[in-house]
């Protein structure tokens, strides 16, 4: 499924934003919409990028974004209800092949349960504060130097609703069915509360350096 692959035709072509360097892609020559990233793996812009899904061989952006939620949920749901069950089954069986295929089924479930569930925890915290995995690992990265790591989303409107709004489309009812997200939004408010990290006091901690530079490389673009 499309992630929201920016085209030159539906590129952002203004450049009134507050970091405008930033919002032109030297890899593609132009000019894209708030909140898009390049991806290497891909060779594309997509808006709205929360990260390259490398099981999934896939962007996860503005239009697949609410799909990928969704397969997240199904798919941990399906591996517990397999793990139950299984579990069940390993209690009233006597074969003893058969008991050690439930024993594999049973262990191989509950591992990707876990790890689907381990997927799932900080993107149900994204969604709540309008948040993307691209956007939190740069701030991570940008205050990681700061005494005080309590920093508000840049986006987070202070309605749940209104987030969830820009990450799963404009439509309620459409969140629960895996189609393509075709809202599409030009701009996105700032958090009143926000402050730039650069304006933040580092205080005595002491700078954290290579690490955070090559951090740093990874979002020029």
């Amino acid at each position: 499924m499309n992630p929201g692959i920016i085209s030159q035709a539906e590129a952002e072509t203004s450049t009134d934003q507050d970091d405008e360097e930033k919002l032109y892609c030297p890899v593609c020559q132009m000019y894209r919409p708030p909140r898009s990233h390049h991806c290497k793996t891909c060779g594309v812009c997509v808006a709205f990028k929360d990260h390259h899904c490398k099981y999934l061989n896939n962007c996860i952006g503005a239009r697949n974004y609410r799909s990928f939620m969704i397969f997240l949920f199904s798919s941990s749901t399906n591996f517990f209800l397999l793990a139950f069950t299984s579990v069940y089954m390993l209690l009233s069986v006597k074969n003893t092949i058969l008991s050690i295929l439930t024993l594999i089924v049973i262990s191989t479930s509950s591992l990707l349960f876990v790890s689907i569930v381990k997927q799932i925890i900080p993107q149900i915290s994204f969604l709540f504060h309008n948040m993307t995995w691209v956007e939190s690992t740069k701030l991570k990265m940008q205050y990681s130097q700061l005494i005080n790591k309590n920093v508000p989303s840049k986006y987070d409107t202070g309605s749940l609703y209104e987030n969830l709004k820009q990450r799963l489309g404009s439509n309620p009812l459409l969140w629960v069915f895996p189609i393509p997200n075709t809202t599409k939004i030009s701009s996105f408010p700032i958090n009143p509360n926000y402050i730039p990290w650069n304006e933040f006091d580092l205080g005595t901690e002491a700078s954290n350096s290579n690490s955070n530079r090559r951090a740093r490389n990874r979002f020029l673009y």
